[in-house]
């Protein structure tokens, strides 16, 4: 969540991809990569981690997302639901 934060993209990415190789279904990970990577710009590449956790939790959707990320600023918040959003989580 730091590199998040300061905007390391490749520090994020790179920490949530060990989370999941050791618990491959943990959703606040796969959520959080989806932004990195939209971040980055791997548009593809995230909306397959999206499809993915649509296959791990299908009820899953952004509601959840913001309760499960209640970040106290808004810029932070929006970021992350945008980016979830533009992969095609409703």
């Amino acid at each position: 969540m730091a590199a998040l934060a300061v905007r390391v993209w490749n520090a994020a990415v790179a920490h949530f991809r060990s989370v999941l190789a050791r618990v491959d279904r943990f959703v606040p990970a796969r959520v959080q990569l989806v932004r990195a990577l939209m971040e980055q710009g791997l548009i593809e590449e995230a909306s397959a981690k999206v499809a993915t956790l649509r296959e791990i939790a299908p009820k899953y959707a952004l509601a959840h997302a913001a309760r499960m990320f209640p970040y106290p600023v808004a810029a932070q918040r929006a970021r992350l639901l945008g980016a979830l959003s533009a992969c095609g989580l409703e």
